[in-house]
């Protein structure tokens, strides 16, 4: 009686170890504790995990779970970036719309086991509203003459 319960415990705790070293969040990069409001901001992960097509979201899928200050939950996907050795890049773009303080974590998924990370917060603070920031790429400089006026 003593070696089957002894066998069915070392079997409950070998599953979950087996199934977290399936995903490792490497690194990441957090958003600055405060950014101006309608400033697009970008994390990078560095993310080891077995997939087969990161770009099948039933394979692998990369969410930053976010809590606007009016208190909406916004699910923001993250994508594939490229892959080094044994470690998939991947981004997640976020533009905060609201004013106030946001909270954020990010949530990891393969058919081998899902991560969560901690809560992260950010302060976002209201652009000024004389300041307009456009972002034009230089080899497009000409085109953005022709619509917008000098620059």
């Amino acid at each position: 009686m003593k070696n089957v319960i002894l066998i069915s415990l070392s079997i409950c705790f070998f599953i979950p170890v087996n199934l977290i070293s399936q995903i490792q969040l490497l690194n990441f990069s957090a958003i600055p504790l405060e950014v101006e409001q309608y400033e697009s901001q970008f994390c990078q992960l560095q993310v080891k995990a077995q997939h087969i097509n990161p770009f099948d979201f039933n394979d692998i899928r990369i969410d930053m779970l976010i809590n606007s200050p009016p208190g909406e939950n916004i699910i923001q996907p993250g994508f594939f970036d490229g892959k080094k050795d044994d470690v998939s890049l991947w981004r997640v773009r976020f533009t905060p719309v609201d004013v106030g303080n946001y909270s954020y974590q990010f949530k990891i998924e393969s058919q081998k086991g899902t991560i969560i990370t901690k809560t992260f917060l950010v302060n976002v603070i209201q652009q000024p509203h004389n300041e307009i920031k456009l972002k034009i790429p230089s080899f497009n400089k000409d085109i953005a003459c022709k619509i917008y006026g000098k620059i």
